[in-house]
């Protein structure tokens, strides 16, 4: 089991998977239920299909244009709207915006995603490395999530 105390402190931010994290409230503050974190998406970057199936997620796009895959439904989501991602519902997104997106994400219960971005994530200054797949899939499997192939 995750130990809560070594998670990054609200605050914190990673860089994860090449986007920028922030943790804004840890499950640490919310007696493990909620994982509350901000991220910086890019152009054209975003998260791969993955699925997770014991957490389920609220985003909120506050800035720019996602495209969004939630199953087999694809759609465009605009800032100040917002997407619910069920326990177990393959999702993904990237930014097909003209500028970097910001969005809030608020996953529950808190600690996985949370465990997750800390043992992936590197320091915002950290030098760039390439990413390798294979090790992002093991440890994510740690924290049951399941990233996906391309389809």
């Amino acid at each position: 089991m995750l130990d809560l105390q070594k998670t990054p402190a609200v605050g914190t931010t990673l860089r994860v998977l090449g986007t920028p994290v922030t943790y804004r409230l840890t499950a640490r503050e919310t007696e493990g239920g909620y994982f509350l974190f901000e991220s910086a998406v890019p152009l054209g970057e975003g998260m791969l299909p993955h699925r997770h199936p014991l957490e389920s997620e609220l985003l909120y796009l506050l800035e720019g244009r996602l495209t969004f895959r939630l199953e087999d439904a694809v759609f465009v989501l605009e800032a100040g709207q917002t997407v619910f991602v069920p326990r177990g519902a393959v999702h993904a997104f990237q930014n097909t915006g003209s500028a970097p997106a910001r969005l809030l994400t608020l996953a529950s219960p808190g600690y996985l995603h949370e465990g997750f971005f800390a043992e992936v994530g590197v320091g915002v200054d950290a030098p760039k490395t390439a990413l390798e797949l294979e090790k992002i899939t093991q440890t994510a499997a740690k924290y049951q999530i399941e990233i996906l192939p391309l389809a």
